[in-house]
């Protein structure tokens, strides 16, 4: 505080694949990634090749991950993985979780902006994904607890978690915190883009936050392509 008004990264996340496990992301318009966004896949509703985003959540995540005029990481490869869409379930997000761990294209990140209750099987299966060399970064979740270890994937050791901070370097209220959390990260007043393909602000939130720690994450692999998942948690701790 109070900052220095640049925006300044050592690279433009070039040759990083991110894989934006959440609701979707749409670009009708294609200026939100000018030819970025790749093809995807969609565990909801099952199996289908439909990754549009309808829930407007998506789509801001991966705008802040990698937006050509908003990203962090702005040349990075953004492939929707759909598990979430009115609906689904710590099934669903699995489903998607273990296809990236199965297809991913090294170096490749996860971004899962999604907090269910505890599940052990998708606990697991991110745990899988991390071990073949796909860094997750996950939502601690917004449910106001002091602890993470009821919610997946936030309790996931090896993932680095997210919270959301306020622009006084405060966590944000009703942000999820705890001993499982990496980082604070800028979760209010964010500016990004609907699923309309026009720019917004005001988004808010863990989900949010979590795009920028994903966009870093990618930044750093750009410069150093054959790092394990621990070495980039390390790194940006």
């Amino acid at each position: 505080i109070p900052g220095n008004s640049r925006f300044d990264t050592p690279n433009n996340g070039s040759g990083v694949t991110v894989y934006v496990i959440d609701t979707g992301v749409s670009d009708p318009r294609g200026k939100v990634f000018h030819g970025r966004l790749r093809p995807g896949k969609s565990f909801y509703p099952p199996q289908t090749t439909d990754t549009d985003d309808l829930d407007n959540h998506g789509t801001p995540v991966a705008g802040v991950i990698g937006s050509r005029l908003r990203g962090v990481a702005r040349e990075v490869y953004i492939v929707p993985i759909r598990v979430w869409s009115h609906g689904g379930s710590a099934c669903s997000i699995a489903a998607g979780v273990d296809y990236v761990r199965r297809n991913a294209a090294l170096p490749a990140v996860a971004n899962i902006s999604l907090a269910v209750g505890f599940s052990r099987c998708l606990n697991d299966v991110v745990s899988a994904a991390i071990r073949a060399r796909v860094s997750c970064v996950v939502a601690a979740g917004d449910t106001n607890s002091s602890s993470v270890s009821a919610i997946s994937p936030a309790s996931v050791t090896e993932a680095i978690t997210v919270t959301a901070s306020t622009q006084a370097d405060l966590r944000l209220p009703g942000a999820n915190i705890g001993n499982l959390v990496d980082f604070l990260s800028p979760g209010v007043n964010i500016s990004s883009f609907h699923s309309s393909g026009m720019p917004g602000h005001g988004f808010y939130a863990t989900s949010i936050a979590t795009g920028f720690v994903t966009g870093s994450a990618a930044v750093y692999l750009s410069a150093y392509p054959n790092a394990l998942p621990s070495q980039v948690h390390a790194a940006l701790v």
